[in-house]
């Protein structure tokens, strides 16, 4: 009756920041399950999409112990870059270089996303722990993150590193995709 309308499956999970507590995923388990998000958001990106708000809260760990992404509610074409009516996601999850406006929001973004959800379930805390939007982006361009291995004695060195070098400051010196960044998650845990 021209009304415009999707569906979806119905995912019966749990929020990926609510089963790493309820289930008690060990550093590891959270390795298996970010590298299966990363492959997700691989494949939205090769179908053109940005999902543009990647947090554990829209990630729902299914019964199967798979990540499904949800709320591709103010997703972005990827061809189509630079045209954001201001800012567009979480803040506390966004990549510098957009909360500063040196960049539109880009695969990199998506990138330190990424590596923003890792720092926060293998620690408990979100790196830009402020509650305050403001101070979050005030900070951006000149915060530098408490290294995750001063937070999570637990985690293993080399996921350490794969974590902060997804949160790079410079996105150059991040993973350039999720596909990189999988493929380092893949190395450690088959012990490379």
């Amino acid at each position: 009756d021209g009304i415009h309308f999707f569906t979806m499956d119905y995912i019966e999970g749990t929020p990926l920041d609510r089963a790493v507590v309820l289930e008690g995923l060990s550093p590891r388990d959270i390795a298996v399950v970010i590298r299966k998000l990363c492959d997700a958001v691989e494949y939205s990106h090769s179908r053109g999409v940005l999902h543009a708000d990647i947090k554990p809260s829209n990630v729902l760990l299914d019964r199967h112990g798979d990540p499904v992404l949800i709320d591709f509610g103010i997703a972005r074409d990827l061809m189509v870059s630079g045209e954001e009516d201001g800012l567009i996601g979480s803040p506390a999850y966004l990549a510098p270089e957009y909360l500063t406006g040196q960049s539109s929001y880009t695969i990199g973004c998506e990138v330190y996303s990424l590596g923003t959800c890792l720092y926060h379930l293998l620690s408990g805390k979100n790196p830009h722990d402020d509650v305050n939007t403001q101070a979050i982006i005030r900070r951006a361009s000149s915060r530098t993150l408490r290294p995750l291995s001063n937070l999570a004695t637990d985690v293993p060195a080399s996921l350490n590193h794969i974590t902060m070098t997804a949160l790079k400051q410079d996105p150059a010196r991040r993973y350039p995709t999720p596909a990189a960044l999988a493929e380092d998650l893949r190395r450690f845990l088959e012990g490379e």
